[in-house]
């Protein structure tokens, strides 16, 4: 079995910054260019339309990268138990939350948007998700912090075993929903069969040290950094192909998310990337935009939502892909960076009321 005590984590926190920072711009892509059906009359991207499909595919690795990160950091978390999973539910709640409420106010004030008491209630769950379109890893989140003090415990004593332990959870969850009537609770079992092994694969990367092991493999085959890089830059290429085609493998009922190698491998090949280019002024942009990165996905779901009529004139402005790209980063940095002020004060508040 290992042992916390032992193991370090294969990158520090500013390149856990970097990492989600680079997410995040996929993210971003993802969302602003590969949903031609969300784009209000006048946006149009006739190329980014033809190939919407395979790109996002491609794109969605950002989900992957986020949800592996978040298994892999947490196995470092010295205690966990359920007060750290309410804790951890709180603090995403409270940025969901806050998020949600500007963005119903803008619906209602300035496009004219009118919510039933059960649609608004749904959508603060985020059980809906009209007010924040891609808001849908709330409730994965949730349902994952529910159930890791469980299998936290019965994980990292055998790797062979683990992986049964992780291959099985999306035919329990498959399975399962064969018999669900609910569509609201089918769609969290389908999530939690596709993205909690992606979860549970990060963790299981950090249980076993398996980044610094498939390092010392690297190097003992590739000596040269040039040539590592080229190789990296491949495998990132590779792993934005072979998703694009191949993301889930099906067996009747039962899906299989193919994240759960092309995560670890995309990962690997960014971190040292990150590791090996010394780009300083770049990189420390990019851990500017992990830091925020959360409240910008969050705030990035306003323009395809129920507002976006008036929303989505002002992201799309700049007409440039790359233009429109950069604006939405910064539009959702600036809104992140001032809705941080209030958020921090919350939780800080929230924690020493129930934590403290």
């Amino acid at each position: 079995m290992q042992t916390q005590g032992i193991i370090k984590p294969y990158f520090d926190k500013e390149a856990t910054d970097a990492i989600k920072g680079i997410a995040i711009v996929i993210m971003f892509i993802h969302h602003f260019f590969t949903f031609p059906s969300f784009w209000i009359e006048g946006v149009n991207y006739p190329l980014f339309a033809k190939y919407a499909v395979t790109l996002s595919l491609a794109t969605k690795i950002c989900v992957a990268c986020f949800c592996f990160l978040s298994g892999y950091l947490y196995f470092f978390c010295k205690c966990k138990d359920y007060k750290y999973s309410i804790r951890k539910i709180s603090d995403i709640l409270i940025n969901y939350w806050t998020v949600f409420l500007i963005g119903a106010v803008i619906a209602i004030a300035f496009a004219d948007y009118s919510y039933s008491v059960r649609e608004f209630i749904k959508d603060g769950l985020a059980l809906s998700y009209t007010t924040l379109l891609f808001g849908w890893y709330v409730n994965l989140y949730v349902s994952i912090m529910i159930l890791m003090p469980i299998l936290s415990k019965l994980l990292s004593k055998n790797i062979i075993v683990d992986i049964l332990i992780i291959g099985t959870i999306p035919v329990i969850m498959y399975v399962s929903n064969c018999f669900i009537t609910s569509q609201i609770v089918a769609d969290i079992l389908v999530r939690i069969g596709d993205w909690l092994p992606v979860f549970l694969i990060g963790y299981l990367f950090a249980s076993y040290d398996l980044f610094t092991k498939i390092n010392s493999l690297n190097k003992r085959i590739i000596r040269f950094k040039l040539i590592n890089i080229i190789v990296w830059v491949a495998l990132m290429l590779g792993v934005l192909v072979a998703r694009s085609h191949y993301f889930r493998l099906e067996y009747g009922v039962i899906g299989f998310n193919m994240d759960v190698i092309y995560a670890p491998l995309f990962l690997y090949a960014l971190i040292n990337i990150i590791k090996a280019l010394d780009l300083k002024a770049l990189y420390k942009i990019i851990r500017c935009l992990g830091k925020r990165s959360l409240l910008m996905w969050f705030v990035s779901c306003l323009f395809f939502s129920n507002s976006k009529s008036v929303l989505q004139p002002i992201l799309y402005f700049p007409k440039n892909p790359a233009l429109v790209l950069i604006w939405g980063l910064l539009l959702c940095f600036v809104i992140s960076y001032l809705l941080d002020i209030l958020i921090s004060k919350l939780i800080n508040w929230k924690n020493s009321l129930l934590f403290n």
